[in-house]
């Protein structure tokens, strides 16, 4: 085949991609995340500035050491204002770049044109992407992964001809990879694996694997040794992104999401992705955790690890193409599998987005190993199969685009497949009534909203209704304004605290509510330092043996506020009250946002 004729196979696969996803550049933002990350994040909304780019280097985006990924939030900002199809488009573009690096890596590192091309056909166009893609937020996911493959192509140019130069180009792009999501720690090891197989770097492995020239050979742990830089980064990365999850709350590892359940949760995940890729008809953007652990199914898919590993293992010299796919699934999916938790998810389609290109090798290299001795019958009967099924992945993904449109679809998408668990019911009520909130559709807002904060339907009428036969009642307004906030009705809440303090200006309760969220609420829109700070301290002032919650909310205020040595003063006289008075949960909280009042960093969090 000519490079023509290549150059026309590439095009014609970017633009089956662009046709598949280009549907998303009609989408809106997704509330979840996305206004977290962009568009109400102030520093990447003020666009590309030399003060953001500082600002993420030595700072997390979403709980994540991340700057490549905010740096080009703020690029799209820059050139687009906070229009999302724009935002949309850079996400699709990264994507199509990474189904062409698959293409080209698989071709670099076998000689096979046609199943490099199919692997990333089934690769870019399987509903499985579409989370990825569609959302704002996982800019993280199409960005690293890009990064990675680049690694990989990196890294066969050094094993070609090594050198000092080279092995800095794949340092760099590793780096990226790990800058664009955490996920890429895997990284190292995947390179090690495809010294193994194709490169035939392996001493002593079997002759089938060698290739001439290039880098020496080497037993195992000569590959891992001269991968000693990558794997220094991966644990600074490691250490620096762990830090932030679990100064923001973001690492769970006790209450309902014990050892025992992420365990079980974990190993199960590792058979549940390859089922959803074979079927993917119930994908949605939250899968959430249930209340049972599912022992006997986590130990027979310990068992199934085991033994489908030692199958590709044993498998090996004949078939390498297995190991290589099995063990790149496993080992990519580990960052993510679920043994450490983060968020209120079981699995999610976008963490197959690296780990699926493994399974796809071994499932294209070993179709052809069938079909090839057959005969063009055979072969004629295989290319009609897998156009058969590229079509219909690329038909359902159109249709999952679909729930990704909005707010209000995604929402809807998530109570359609939650099956009656309480957790995405809740999730899902609370994103559709913000979205409704926000489009001016009160009335229909409010009962999600309630559902969404563990409220029962009614509630505000119900409160509404005892405020207004009670006027001089302030517990009645109280109550009220605390579920209005509870519920993501901030600035309702608010103005109802205020109205309380307008008339008691030594109401305790209205001070420090309005000072906490004005200190801790994750939107920016509704934090405001110096006003929290005048309050809390004028709650302190009229309560000199105040309780811990006090002085905790004087320390949120300060360090929103800026002022963080006076923070941590007061961060560390609620520790040492609470732990006084036997409150060892509160004081284990307080202590956890104290860290952060070390650091320089306030505490935000959904109100």
């Amino acid at each position: 085949m000519t490079l023509r004729q290549r150059l026309i196979v590439l095009f014609v696969l970017a633009v089956a991609v662009l046709g598949v996803f280009g549907g998303v550049l009609r989408h809106d933002w997704i509330i979840v995340d996305d206004s977290l990350y962009v568009y109400e994040n102030p520093v990447v909304n003020r666009g590309l500035t030399l003060t953001g780019i500082v600002h993420f280097l030595g700072n997390d985006h979403g709980v994540n050491w991340v700057p490549v990924t905010a740096i080009s939030h703020m690029i799209d900002v820059q050139l687009y204002g906070l229009r999302p199809g724009g935002h949309h488009a850079t996400n699709l573009l990264i994507h199509v770049a990474s189904t062409l690096l698959v293409v080209l890596l698989l071709r670099k590192l076998t000689g096979a044109w046609w199943r490099s091309v199919i692997v990333a056909a089934l690769f870019a166009l399987h509903p499985l992407r579409v989370e990825s893609v569609a959302w704002i937020a996982e800019r993280k996911d199409v960005l690293s992964t890009f990064f990675f493959l680049l690694s990989c192509l990196a890294w066969t140019h050094w094993a070609e001809r090594p050198g000092p130069r080279r092995y800095a180009a794949v340092f760099t792009a590793v780096l990226l990879a790990l800058w664009s999501k955490p996920m890429a720690i895997t990284l190292p090891f995947v390179l090690v694996l495809l010294d193994i197989w194709p490169l035939g770097r392996l001493a002593h492995g079997p002759a089938a694997w060698r290739r001439p020239g290039g880098a020496a050979p080497r037993p195992l742990w000569g590959l891992v040794v001269e991968k000693w830089a990558l794997f220094a980064l991966v644990g600074v990365v490691t250490v620096v992104t762990y830090r932030f999850q679990a100064a923001a709350g973001a690492v769970t590892s006790d209450g309902f999401f014990t050892l025992g359940r992420r365990i079980a949760n974990g190993l199960l995940n590792y058979w549940r992705y390859p089922l959803q890729m074979a079927w993917p008809v119930r994908l949605a953007p939250f899968h959430a955790h249930d209340g049972s652990i599912n022992t006997g199914g986590a130990i027979a898919a310990a068992a199934a690890l085991v033994i489908v590993t030692a199958l590709a293992l044993r498998a090996a010299p004949r078939r390498p193409w297995l190991a290589l796919g099995w063990l790149w699934y496993v080992g990519t999916l580990v960052p993510a599998v679920g043994f450490v938790q983060t968020g209120g998810h079981a699995f999610a389609d976008r963490f197959t987005y690296i780990p699926c290109l493994g399974l796809l090798v071994a499932l294209v290299w070993s179709v052809h190993e069938w079909i090839a001795p057959r005969g063009r019958g055979a072969q004629r009967a295989a290319l009609a199969a897998g156009v058969i099924v590229v079509v219909t992945l690329s038909a359902l993904s159109v249709r999952q685009l679909q729930f990704w449109r909005n707010t209000l679809t995604y929402g809807e998408r998530v109570l359609a497949v939650a099956d009656g668990n309480p957790l995405a019911n809740r999730v899902a009520h609370r994103w559709i009534g913000r979205w409704l909130y926000d489009q001016g559709r009160v009335a229909e807002a409010v009962p999600h909203m309630e559902v969404g904060a563990g409220l029962a339907p009614g509630t505000e009428q119900g409160l509404r209704r005892a405020a207004q036969q009670r006027p001089d009642d302030a517990e009645a307004r109280r109550q009220l304004a605390a579920m209005l906030t509870r519920v993501g009705r901030v600035e309702e809440g608010v103005t109802l605290y205020r109205e309380i303090l307008a008339a008691n200006p030594g109401d305790l309760d209205a001070l420090v509510n309005i000072a906490w969220v004005r200190s801790t609420h994750e939107q920016a829109r509704h934090r405001d330092g110096a006003d929290a700070v005048t309050l809390a301290r004028r709650a302190l002032e009229l309560c000199p043996d105040a309780p811990a919650v006090i002085y905790s909310t004087l320390a949120a205020a300060l360090a929103e506020a800026g002022q963080f040595p006076a923070a941590v003063e007061a961060g560390q006289k609620a520790v040492a009250l609470a732990t006084a008075a036997g409150q060892a949960g509160e004081a284990a909280e307080y202590a956890r946002q104290l860290g952060l009042y070390r650091a320089k960093r306030p505490f935000h969090h959904d109100a």
